[in-house]
């Protein structure tokens, strides 16, 4: 059996398991080694950072005061770098609470020892000198919520669908690779909340992997190998700790389009044909341009 099926095969056996979400994390940790904190995961996430404040600061010339991310995931490094570049206040949400206070002290570690200001300052241009010393502070949190009260950064856990902010609240939304782990229906009720708590002149800044994230574990796949399956072969591969929703560029500007929001930019990156799968696409996606279809990784930028 492929190594992702295996792979694909036990999450969807643990998914159906209670505490479904701490097996996998233990699962991620010690089998796939999926949790290392690596270095081009740093260097990636620090660079989505510089672009979402560039994003916002071509058009304010300012770094944004109120910040959301949709997406904590386990290592907070997109929230961590808007504290480091002057953001006053941010909000980073999860419908799963996959952060622990020891995964935020290594990564502080991570950040003050094994980068350093000056390899720090090259990947972040805009940050403060002051705000990494403060990063000792968090050293001493012994819980979450701490950091809030120390560095204006606060971990919640909820729904994007119904958040329990006022209209109009940030001044900037974004997210890292999260939009393609969520299911159609769910984004088409998030975006409409996600624009209402948005202030007007605000910006949208959501960086989506269009990539088969199976491939990133098992080398031997394309990149866009899920593209072969049937909608209906495909509910029976993925599972709820490893979804994807394999939509594509049009699927998104439809949903985009069905909410209200102008998109201002899409800067996307596109794969070679050699990335699709040899046996081509399904039906399903026979109808998509190449030039959508071979879109790996995209950058939306919208406002209000």
């Amino acid at each position: 059996m492929p190594h992702w099926l295996i792979k694909a095969s036990v999450q969807k056996i643990i998914s159906a398991l209670p505490a479904s979400q701490q097996l996998n994390t233990l699962l991620q940790r010690h089998v796939s080694g999926q949790l290392r904190l690596r270095p081009d995961f740093v260097a990636d996430r620090l660079e989505h950072v510089s672009r979402h404040l560039h994003a916002y600061q071509e058009q304010h010339g300012q770094v944004p005061q109120r910040v959301l991310e949709i997406g904590t995931g386990w290592y907070p490094l997109v929230p961590l770098g808007l504290y480091l570049c002057g953001v006053s206040c941010i909000y980073s949400l999860d419908v799963q609470p996959l952060l622990q206070i020891k995964q935020l002290h290594h990564l502080l570690a991570y950040l003050r020892r094994d980068l350093g200001r000056k390899r720090l300052t090259a990947m972040l241009p805009g940050l403060l000198p002051q705000r990494l010393e403060r990063l000792q502070v968090a050293n001493r949190c012994h819980k979450l919520e701490q950091l809030g009260e120390a560095l204006g950064l606060f971990f919640i856990n909820g729904d994007a669908r119904s958040l329990h902010f006022e209209d109009d609240h940030f001044d900037l939304i974004v997210s890292n690779n999260t939009f393609e782990h969520i299911s159609p229906t769910v984004l088409a009720a998030m975006l409409p909340e996600l624009q209402r708590v948005l202030r007007p002149g605000g910006i949208m800044s959501h960086y989506i992997d269009l990539v088969d994230h199976y491939s990133y574990f098992d080398s031997r796949l394309p990149a866009f190998h899920f593209l072969q399956y049937s909608q209906r072969a495909w509910k029976w591969i993925e599972n709820p700790l490893q979804a994807q929703n394999r939509l594509r560029m049009p699927h998104y500007r439809e949903l985009y389009r069905q909410a209200g929001i102008a998109i201002k930019k899409e800067i996307n990156e596109h794969f070679p044909a050699s990335s699709l799968p040899a046996r081509g696409v399904h039906p399903d996606f026979g109808h998509i341009p190449p030039n959508d279809l071979l879109v790996a990784y995209t950058h939306i930028i919208s406002g209000k």
